[in-house]
């Protein structure tokens, strides 16, 4: 339940569910009461008991449990639910056996710390990367990449 709400008549729901309720049969969707949305008051006790409900989450195969309030954001990046890709430029639907090996996907260059695609790691590696082409110059003058 998000944001708890409770009515003048002293039942207590969802506050978007209770305000769709209101609109459509200006009543209490338990006891029929005649309702307005200006008489809808904030509920902290539920809220609060809501807060700590543990969550788990029920992809089949994922361990997760949390708190009720990061249930939506583990939902976003479970690897256990399929997704569409979120690396740029990439469209792949399952992310399970996906993910490590997308050509879109941002990592760290072992050797300079800058974050590249792997789509563009060899170009970085042969050109761009600052620790493996630093200037190496020799006793006669010569430069060389490291």
């Amino acid at each position: 339940m998000k944001k708890p709400t409770t009515l003048l008549c002293g039942h207590s729901g969802c506050k978007s569910c209770m305000r769709e309720c209101i609109r459509v049969r200006k009543s209490c969707p338990v006891c029929r009461n005649d309702s307005a949305e200006r008489e809808f008051s904030d509920n902290v006790v539920i809220s609060a008991m809501v807060a700590a409900v543990t969550a788990i989450c029920m992809a089949v195969g994922c361990k997760w449990k949390g708190q009720i309030k990061d249930a939506e954001r583990h939902q976003m990046k479970c690897e256990f639910v399929d997704h569409y890709c979120q690396n740029n430029g990439c469209s792949i639907a399952s992310l399970r056996a996906h993910r490590s090996v997308c050509q879109h996907r941002n990592f760290t260059c072992r050797h300079c710390n800058v974050e590249i695609t792997a789509i563009k790691e060899q170009e970085h590696i042969q050109i761009e990367c600052t620790e493996i082409h630093k200037p190496f110059f020799l006793g006669c003058g010569e430069r060389v990449s490291r």
